[in-house]
C-alpha cells in the first residue's frame, strides 16, 4: 500500500484491516474524522518511511493508537467475555510495568486473534487447547531481549516466542506463568520494538491499555 497521508486514506485502509473490523462497528471515516482533519498526518509533519511494508509509520502509528482506545464489540479468542480479556490484559501490563516495563504495549497473535492455527489450520481450540500468543512492544524490552540471547527474527524487528530461561532474565517468568494459570491454556510472548510493527506484521488484536 502506499503512504497514507489524509484520514480519508486511512480510513479506507482500516475498514480493510480485520483488526478495526473486530475492535468496531462503526464507520471508520465517523471515527477518524471526529478526530482528524483531512491532511493533518502530513501536516503535522509525521509521514515516514514504510513500516514492515503496510503502511507509513505516522499512519501505522496512529492506528496502533486508535485501536487501543476503540470499545470492542469483538474479543480475542480465548476469552468467555470482555471483562475476563480486560482483566488479562490488565495483570499483563501491570506485571511488564513490575518488570520494570511501564511503557511496554501488547496485542493477541495467531489463532487467539485469527480463529484458526496457522500451521494446520485447525479452528481454535478445536482437538487441543491453544496457545495464546502475545506480541509484547517496547524498544527498551527488546533490546534487553537481543542482549539477553533470545533468538531475532523478521530482520531484527522481533523476537522469537521467549523460552523459558529467558523469561527470568526479563522478570516476566512469574508474571506468564500467573497469566497461563489464569487463562488455563500456554500464554507465550515475543517481542517487537513497538506496537505499530506488531499490527503490521501480522493479524493482531491490540490488547488494551487503561
Amino acid at each position: 500500500m502506499s503512504n497514507i497521508t489524509n484520514t480519508e486514506e486511512l480510513a479506507r485502509y482500516l475498514r480493510d484491516y480485520p483488526v478495526a473490523m473486530a475492535l468496531s462497528t462503526e464507520d471508520p471515516a465517523t471515527v477518524l474524522d471526529r478526530h482528524h482533519t483531512p491532511g493533518s498526518l502530513a501536516s503535522a509533519g509525521l509521514v515516514g518511511g514504510l513500516v514492515g511494508g503496510v503502511v507509513d509509520g505516522a499512519a501505522q502509528a496512529y492506528t496502533a493508537w486508535r485501536l487501543s482506545t476503540i470499545e470492542p464489540t469483538v474479543i480475542s479468542h480465548g476469552f468467555d467475555s470482555v471483562a475476563e480479556w480486560r482483566a488479562f490484559s490488565a495483570q499483563l501490563h501491570e506485571g511488564l510495568a513490575s518488570a520494570g516495563y511501564p511503557e511496554a504495549q501488547a496485542a493477541i497473535q495467531g489463532s487467539g486473534a485469527t480463529g484458526r492455527s496457522f500451521k494446520t489450520g485447525m479452528p481454535f481450540d478445536v482437538g487441543r487447547v491453544s496457545d495464546l500468543d502475545v506480541a509484547v512492544t517496547g524498544r527498551r524490552l527488546l533490546d534487553d531481549a537481543e542482549a539477553a540471547g533470545i533468538e531475532m527474527r523478521s530482520r531484527g524487528m522481533r523476537t522469537a516466542p521467549v523460552p523459558d530461561g529467558t523469561q527470568e532474565v526479563l522478570g516476566v517468568a512469574d508474571l506468564l506463568k500467573d497469566l497461563t494459570a489464569g487463562a488455563g491454556r500456554p500464554v507465550k510472548i515475543m517481542i517487537y520494538g513497538s506496537l505499530p510493527e506488531a499490527l503490521g506484521h501480522k493479524p493482531s488484536i491490540p490488547l488494551p491499555k487503561e
